[in-house]
C-alpha cells in the first residue's frame, strides 16, 4: 500500500504500511523491532531513504529521483515479510528482553497466574491451510465486565477479554463491536498448573455477529514439562492438551512459558487442516 504525503521537485516521501499491528509504550514496540527487521533486509535497494517508522509499524521512506527503486523496494519488503513468517532461530532484532537459556531441570514447584502489565506485547508467527503471516497482541488495559476485573489484549482492531484471576477467555470484539462471547469463560488454564493436571468445562460460545451459539465440552490436561524452541528462543514449559470432552478429538496443543507469561507455541487442530503458531519476539515490563 503507498500512501502518498507529499511532493516536492526532487523527492517523493511515501508510507508502507506492514502486516502487523502493535501498542505504543515505551521506547521501541515490537511492531517497530519487526519493521526495522525487514527494512534492514532491504538496505541494499538504492533511491530508498528511511525517514521513520510509526509505532504501528508504518514504515515511513523519502525518494530523491522519483520512484526509482520503490517497486523493487516493495517486492524486497514483501518478501521479508514473508521470511518473518517462516520458521527461524534467533529472537527479533532489538527485543528488550533476552530469550532464556536452554535447560534441562524441572521448574521449581507449580506454576501460579501471572500478573501482565500494561504496555507488555507478544509478536507471533502463524502458518497453517490459510496461509502464513505475523501479528502482534499487546495489553493495553484493565476493564471490568459487569464487575469482573479483565485484562484487555489488543490485535488489530480486535480485543481480547481475558479474566485477571486466570486468564478464562470471556469475549472478543472488533472495533468495539462484541463478535463472541464465552458462557462461562473458557478456562485456558486452571492454576497452579501441575503436571497430570486435568480439568472440564462445558462453554457454550456465542457468536454475537451472525446470532449463532456452539456448545463445547472442553477438557484439558497438562501434559508434561518440555524444554523447546521457538524464533524467540528456548523456554521451559508445559504442555497443555485440549480436547472435546464428547468426541475425544483434539482442538489444540498449547506450551505456556512462565518466562513470557503466555503461550510460546500453539498447535490448533482446524477442520482445514493443522494451523501453528510460534512466538519470535516478546517485550515485558515491569510493575
Amino acid at each position: 500500500m503507498i500512501l502518498p504525503t507529499r511532493h516536492r521537485s526532487d523527492r517523493l516521501l511515501v508510507a508502507a504500511s506492514l502486516l502487523i499491528a502493535g501498542c505504543a509504550t515505551m521506547s521501541n514496540t515490537l511492531a517497530q523491532d519487526l519493521a526495522y527487521e525487514r527494512v534492514r533486509q532491504c538496505q541494499h535497494v538504492s533511491n530508498i531513504i528511511l525517514q521513520r517508522i510509526d509505532p504501528d509499524g508504518r514504515v515511513w521512506v523519502e525518494m530523491r529521483n522519483g520512484t526509482a527503486g520503490y517497486a523493487e523496494w516493495q517486492e524486497c519488503m514483501r518478501q521479508a515479510g514473508v521470511d518473518q513468517a517462516s520458521a527461524r532461530k534467533g529472537p527479533v532484532a532489538g527485543s528488550s528482553v533476552p530469550p532464556p537459556a536452554a535447560a534441562s531441570s524441572p521448574m521449581n514447584g507449580p506454576l501460579t497466574a501471572p500478573h501482565w502489565n500494561v504496555g507488555e506485547e507478544w509478536a507471533f508467527r502463524w502458518e497453517g491451510p490459510a496461509g502464513r503471516g505475523t501479528y502482534i497482541i499487546s495489553f493495553v488495559r484493565e476493564e471490568r465486565l459487569d464487575g469482573l476485573p479483565c485484562y484487555v489484549v489488543k490485535t488489530g482492531q480486535n480485543e481480547s477479554f481475558y479474566r485477571q484471576d486466570d486468564l478464562a477467555l470471556v469475549r472478543e470484539t472488533r472495533d468495539g463491536a462484541v463478535t463472541s462471547v464465552s458462557v462461562p469463560p473458557r478456562p485456558q488454564f486452571e492454576w497452579p498448573l501441575t503436571v497430570g493436571k486435568r480439568w472440564e468445562q462445558v462453554v457454550t460460545l456465542e457468536r454475537r455477529q451472525d446470532r449463532t451459539t456452539t456448545e463445547t465440552p472442553w477438557s484439558w490436561e497438562v501434559q508434561s514439562e518440555e524444554t523447546i524452541t521457538v524464533p524467540a528462543g528456548t523456554f521451559r514449559t508445559v504442555r497443555i492438551d485440549a480436547r472435546n470432552q464428547r468426541t475425544g478429538a483434539p482442538i489444540y496443543e498449547m506450551w505456556y512459558a512462565p518466562e513470557v507469561k503466555w503461550w510460546v507455541r500453539l498447535r490448533e487442530h482446524l477442520r482445514s487442516g493443522t494451523q501453528e503458531r510460534e512466538l519470535i519476539g516478546f517485550r515485558m515490563r515491569g510493575a
